[in-house]
């Protein structure tokens, strides 16, 4: 439908198919590498097959696996995975209020003594690439 709609506003078929292409390409680059290299990926998180933590306690299970990078700024939120913890621990709530919950999310982990490193961007993309080349699990 969207296709269509694009071949009868602008009355070229192929630029339109182009048009298309391209805006589906650059999101889906978009998708694809801020979700691997802001979320799971890291040296310093449980993937399949490492050692995992000896209480076996759901939300201590997510912050073993995930990291955020800071980003102040709601579109940057929705269009890069952030708030990445939060939105893993509280999936159904809404991505403009998970803000509203770091203060229950850093005393929560205050409180059982545990530790979630936010990372920025550069180490996130050099962590991804460590973790690609490993070869054993920890």
């Amino acid at each position: 439908a969207e296709l269509l709609l694009h071949i009868y506003l602008s009355g070229a078929p192929w630029r339109s198919v182009g048009v298309l292409f391209m805006i589906n390409s650059i999101a889906s680059y978009w998708l694809v590498m801020t979700s691997v290299t802001t979320t799971h990926h890291h040296p310093d998180l449980y993937h399949a097959g490492d050692v995992p933590r000896a209480d076996p306690d759901w939300g201590l299970h997510q912050v073993d696996t995930v990291r955020d990078v800071e980003k102040p700024w709601l579109p940057l939120v929705l269009t890069t995975f952030g708030d990445h913890l939060l939105h893993h621990l509280f999936p159904a709530v809404d991505h403009s209020k998970l803000p509203a919950l770091y203060p229950v999310l850093h005393a929560t982990l205050q409180e059982f003594n545990v530790t979630y490193p936010w990372r920025n961007l550069a180490d996130m993309v050099h962590g991804l690439n460590t973790q690609i080349g490993k070869c054993e699990p920890t």
